[in-house]
């Protein structure tokens, strides 16, 4: 079975590593130097574009998709499909022509998107200069909707603010204020479950509002308590893990480690990638009839594959850091360093945006690595059978 997952890893990084030059014509943009910023200008053109980096500023026209994560991203060139979106800080001034899947500390949709939105964050703002072609579908703390949406929406967060008109139905659901801008103008009905009764401001257009107060957070220190106690959990078990990884195969992880840091943003741009599309191959296979028993063992593979990349991130970022306090080129791996790394990576993960968003960028590199590693060690054992 391991030799099977193995060669189905390798498949998968063979497959990622010949996608620029397959029919999906996919583009890997790395940073251009050490700063680890992406700077793209408007005379380039770029066909499904993949790309990470500490600040991102995206000024080409993208032809087909784009799937972008990193700190600071702008998105001013116009994209032709979809677009898949992950950053500290989010703006998207362009249009997009097909729909938006965008999660981040801070969100700021500025241009026309022809399909759905799918917006996560904090505070996430759809201004005046925006419109939504389909449906939204919006969670946040903050949440302020003033872009026209032609379909349904749905949103949930603790301040909901909607401040223009919707074609279809809109469900609301906030843990504090939902208020109703005065150019708010619902056509279809809507329905709203907060604390706090919705607040309509006059010139405001709502018909009747199926009003649910919820319930009052008496079960918030439970679900505290759960939480810290599944984290701690998971905090062990990982550590735990590494320590298997250190002891039993410590020059394979540090080759695997070095590996990652000598390529980590092209590592990170790979895992980007397969974290996208694997799901999207999956789900094709299981409508075919022949290709179920392919998209279960593709199913197996991949989240063997990630449950490993995490472990393996665990051990970069606690080789990082004994590297740094020891002022060392190269470390040993041993169980200092799956300590540390384990202790890290969860507390920087706690860390509001940047913090979990360093931990995204990190997994996504030791990902890519791992199917680099898997690609070459396939096509090495491809040779030696020739």
């Amino acid at each position: 079975m391991r030799r099977i997952i193995a060669s189905v890893l390798g498949l998968m990084g063979v497959g990622l590593m010949l996608m620029p030059s397959a029919s999906l014509a996919a583009e890997f943009v790395k940073p251009a130097d050490d700063s680890g910023n992406v700077v793209l200008s408007t005379t380039e053109t770029h066909k499904n574009l993949y790309t990470a980096g500490g600040n991102v500023t995206i000024n080409s026209e993208t032809k087909g998709d784009l799937y972008v994560g990193g700190g600071v991203i702008t998105v001013d060139g116009a994209i032709e499909q979809d677009a898949v979106v992950a950053g500290g800080t989010v703006f998207i001034n362009s249009k997009i022509g097909g729909d938006v899947r965008v999660a981040g500390g801070t969100v700021t949709i500025n241009a026309d998107i022809a399909g759905d939105v799918v917006a996560a964050g904090g505070t996430l703002i759809l201004s005046e200069r925006a419109k939504i072609g389909g449906d939204l579908v919006i969670a946040g703390g903050t949440v302020t909707v003033s872009a026209p949406v032609a379909g349904t929406v749905w949103a949930t967060g603790g301040q909901i603010t909607l401040d223009s008109a919707v074609n279809g139905a809109v469900t609301v659901k906030a843990a504090r204020m939902v208020t109703f801008g005065p150019k708010a103008n619902v056509m279809g009905s809507v329905s709203v479950t907060s604390e706090q009764e919705p607040l309509v401001r006059d010139g405001a257009k709502v018909g009747n509002i199926n009003y649910t107060k919820s319930l009052e957070r008496t079960t918030a220190g439970q679900v505290a308590r759960v939480l810290v106690v599944g984290s701690l959990v998971w905090v062990l078990a990982s550590i735990l893990t590494a320590l298997v990884f250190a002891w039993f195969a410590p020059r394979r992880v540090e080759h695997f480690v070095a590996a990652v840091q000598h390529k980590f943003w092209v590592n990170a741009a790979i895992g980007l990638a397969a974290l996208v599309v694997t799901p999207i191959v999956i789900i094709g296979l299981f409508f075919l009839l022949v290709g179920y028993q392919l998209a279960l063992l593709l199913l197996v593979s991949y989240i063997f594959a990630l449950s490993v990349a995490w472990v393996l991130a665990i051990l970069w970022t606690g080789a990082q850091v004994y590297r740094l306090a020891r002022k060392q080129t190269a470390v040993s791996m041993g169980w200092q360093v799956a300590v540390v790394g384990g202790l890290v990576f969860t507390l920087v993960r706690f860390i509001p945006v940047a913090g979990a968003l360093a931990c995204f960028v990190i997994l996504m590199a030791s990902f890519g690595g791992l199917l680099v590693q898997a690609k070459h060690n396939l096509v090495e054992r491809h040779g030696d059978e020739k």
